[in-house]
């Protein structure tokens, strides 16, 4: 993906948004594919620069705050920042009903960076 990339593009994007909490945790199956370990201690939620949307790649069309499908309707690219109580963590791209993003209490700025 660097070399896809004006890295200090993606840098700037993504450390210009902010992080969301999803209220009722995340609602996707995530050690499917990913870990052994079970499910993730955190999860958040940001918005994918619109810019990089296309770079990250959704497993499924599932919304990651109300479980349910987002093809067709209106919704918005996110990656969720998972991390695991041993200190693994990764990113994974979804999407998300823009009524449910707007649920999301903003809770910061971008602390990690997908790569």
């Amino acid at each position: 993906m660097a070399d896809a990339i004006n890295i200090a593009e993606w840098e700037l994007a993504w450390r210009a948004g902010t992080v969301r909490q999803l209220p009722r945790g995340c609602l996707l199956d995530l050690s499917v594919g990913l870990r052994q370990a079970g499910q993730p201690a955190s999860v958040t939620v940001s918005v994918t620069p619109l810019e990089f949307a296309e770079s990250v790649w959704c497993q499924s069309d599932d919304c990651p705050v109300c479980g349910r499908r987002t093809a067709g309707l209106l919704r918005t690219k996110v990656s969720l920042d998972v991390q695991w109580a041993d200190g693994f963590g990764c990113f994974v791209g979804a999407w998300a009903h823009d009524d449910c993003l707007a649920e999301c209490p903003v809770i910061g700025p971008a602390k990690h960076m997908p790569w």
